[in-house]
Formats: structure tokens, sequence, C-alpha cells
């Protein structure tokens, strides 16, 4: 016996054709026609199930995409348990390390105290350390080179890589690691010793065309930053395995970001990915700028933009990967981002604040927990004990979203919290229009 899973979702667009989605396989099934008005009735209201027959090829594909589960089947108890064994994250372990809280910019919307302070011996030591008690029985290590700016500490990652090198390749443990940077330092030179420390990933952000960019990201004297930063992309195409280019878009830039898809980055489509971000205020948790844009004005944006970015031949990066187990690093029992203070944070927010941190790194490579923090509390939050989350039908999609604003005064809609339910349909539809329908592509 079968029942209709909790996760069916019925949408229309903006053209006006149903689709029925199940947020925790992400199928989607067009239910426009009429025929499909009783499967439609069905997979969204188990009362009306008992009046409906499905053949057994209709009945294996509707169980095979998750719209129909079996009656013993607790799907609510099986997104917990991969939800609580994608935190624990045995057989991984993630590092952020954050070099320095200096950074060569002051970008109009950062939300980091440029404090001139950056990794000593002593925290870098600490860090080996750490890694070192964590490699029993771990198969992945990924590094994330953090700021401030970590170019400007090249020479650190040199040295703490090559330390690395001799713990992961004695225990056979695959390593990996990317950096996020603003790019005005990524020279040849410099990106030669990147892919020699085998960071594979690197992050550049652009805001927009060289007058538009340089008036929100410039340099700490106030210059101009888009030449050198657009000079050292093209020379570093082809050299790792994902270069990213991160456009941060609020109010005062949205306009001039097709200007730099068509006429900047259009050169160089083949060998990067865009990525599209909402910049956000300092104080985003209670706070709203006059600038800044809310989730649905924001997933508009994106997917505007978006639709531009596929006809031009770029490849997008789109969301956050969904189905997710955990919404992000803040939620891992194995993942720590530590400062040059030698203090553990699970959310990069809370970088370089003193006053609220998660934890503290050891002589000997532990971690003393701050119980008292606000990110120890979230080591014991969970979805499934909140009401309006267990209740949701895109829990799937972000499994309790952002746990910044967990304390938040705004409403959850206004938050990334919620960021789910915002343009759920367009999401879905731009990466995975269903291609595996039977037959025509419809079940009739």
């Amino acid at each position: 016996m079968y029942k209709p899973s909790k996760f069916n979702l019925l949408t229309q667009t903006e053209g006006g054709e149903n689709y029925l989605i199940n947020t925790r396989t992400t199928a989607i099934l067009d239910v426009s026609n009429e025929p499909l008005a009783s499967l439609k009735d069905c997979l969204t209201n188990r009362s009306h199930c008992p009046d409906v027959k499905f053949d057994q090829k209709s009945l294996q594909f509707l169980n095979e995409n998750g719209f129909l589960v079996r009656e013993s089947f607790d799907e609510m108890k099986w997104m917990e348990e991969i939800h609580w064994n994608a935190r624990k994250g045995e057989k991984a372990f993630a590092l952020a390390v954050v070099l320095t809280l200096a950074c060569n910019f002051r970008c109009v919307y950062c939300y980091e105290d440029h404090v001139n302070i950056s990794m000593d011996d002593r925290v870098s030591d600490q860090i080996i350390k750490l890694i070192k008690s964590n490699l029993d029985g771990l198969e992945n290590l990924h590094i994330a080179w953090f700021g401030g700016e970590p170019l400007l500490c090249i020479d650190r990652i040199e040295s703490m890589t090559q330390q690395i090198f001799k713990l992961v390749d004695h225990q056979g443990v695959n390593y990996s690691a990317r950096i996020s940077t603003n790019g005005y330092l990524l020279s040849p030179r410099v990106a030669k010793i990147l892919q020699d420390c085998r960071v594979t990933d690197v992050q550049i952000t652009l805001d927009g065309p060289p007058d538009v960019h340089d008036s929100r990201r410039f340099l700490v004297g106030g210059l101009s930053t888009f030449d050198q930063i657009y000079e050292n992309i093209g020379t570093s195409i082809g050299l790792f395995n994902r270069l990213t280019i991160r456009v941060n878009i609020d109010k005062r830039n949205v306009k001039s970001i097709p200007s730099l898809l068509e006429n900047y980055l259009y050169p160089f489509r083949e060998g990067i990915f865009l990525s599209f971000s909402a910049a956000m205020s300092p104080k985003c948790v209670d706070q709203i700028e006059t600038w800044t844009m809310p989730p649905d004005e924001f997933w508009a944006v994106e997917k505007r933009l978006g639709s531009l970015a596929d006809n031009l031949g770029f490849k997008v990066m789109r969301g956050y990967p969904i189905p997710c187990t955990s919404f992000c690093n803040a939620y891992q029992f194995n993942s720590y981002l530590v400062d040059p203070y030698g203090l553990v944070n699970r959310c990069t927010k809370y970088l370089g604040h003193k006053s609220e941190y998660y934890g503290r790194l050891m002589s000997d490579g532990t971690i003393e927990i701050n119980k008292n923090s606000i990110q120890a509390l979230w080591d014991h939050w969970s979805p499934f004990k909140d009401n309006e989350c267990s209740s949701c039908k895109v829990l799937p999609l972000c499994m309790g979203g952002c746990l910044l604003y967990l304390s938040s005064s705004r409403p959850k809609e206004l938050t990334h919290r919620c960021f789910a339910k915002t343009d759920i349909v367009n999401s879905l539809l731009r990466e995975k229009l269903f291609k595996q329908l039977v037959d025509s592509g419809k079940i009739i």
C-alpha cells in the first residue's frame, strides 16, 4: 500500500501551468492537463486517493520519484536521520582558516571589523595539531583559506599547506582546498603557489562594470580595483578546477549587472562559473538597510540574471544544493572556522567578535567550547524540534535555514530562514525540469 508524500507541493508558474513538486526528491510533474486532475488531488490530499487507480507502471514511477511512498515509510524519521548523520560527518573534516582580519579593500557592505592582525606561529601550530588529532578514521579533509584578504598571507598558506601535506599523505586522507579572495593580489606567481598548494576552487568578487564595482569595492586609500582584478581573472582561467565570479547584488548595482556579463565577463564565459548573491548589511539580523533586497525581490532578480547568463553561455551556480541535509557549516559538528586570535566559530558573521565566540583553540589542538555562546546553542537546535519547520512542505530544501536568524525579531519570510519558500517553483524548474516522465512526459 502507498500514501502521498508529505512533501508534495502543488504550485503554478507565471504562465499558468500547474506543477507538482516533491521537495524531498525534487522531482517535478506537469499536471496542467485536465486528465491529471484526479492525480493532482490524490497526491496533495490523501482523502482523495482511495478513488484513484494506478496501473503498475504509473505506480512505480510515482514511487520512484517520491510522490507516493509506502505506508510503512516514515519520511520525517528518514530525513531526521540523514540530517543528524550529515551534521556528525564522521568521515570528513572541514576547516576554514582565517589567516588575517586585515584587508586591502574597504567594501561598503563588509560586516568584518578590519583589525591589523594576522595569524602567528602559535595559532598556526595549534591548527596543525587540531587537524592531526582528527585524522583517525578520516577520509576527506577540506581547508578553506579565508580572511580579511587571505592572499595578504600567501606565505602562511604555503607553510601550513606543506605541514598538512605531510599529515594527510601519510594517513591516506583525501585533501582539497579552496580560497575566497577579492582577487586583487592573484598574480600569475600567486596563482602558481595556490596550484602547488592543491587549491582547486577559487572565488573572486566583481560587483558590476568598472565604475560601479569601483564605487563599492575599492582599496583602503580609495583607489579603483576592477582593472587589476579583471586582468588576474584572465590569467587564472584554466588553472583551477573551478573559478567562480561572485556578484553581490543590492538595489544600488542591480541595473548594471547585465553590462558586466555582456561587456566584460562574456569573453571568460567558458572558463568561469557565476554566482549571484544578495549583499546584506552588517546588522542584517534585525535591521534592513534601504539598499538591501528582501528575499522575494532578490530571487526574482536572480532568476532574471540567471536566465540572461544561461542565454549568454555562462555556467551559473544557483542557490543552495537541494535537497539538502543541513543548511550550512554552522550546523556541522565537524566544521570549524579559526581566526587569528585562535577563537573558533561556526558562522562567519561572528568572525573577529571576541565577545561572542563558539570556542577557543588550546595549545594541544583541542577546542574549549564556550557553552554560553549563541553558536553552542545551535548544536542542539534541529528543524525537527521546531513545529513550524517540521510541518513545512519545503523542509527538505533548507533543513531549517540560516541559524543566524533564529533570534531575529523579523518575520521568518523576510529572512534567509525561509528563503526556500521564495520563488520555489522557478528555483527548481530552472535546474531540474523533469525529464524522466513516462512516455510523453505525462502520466495519463
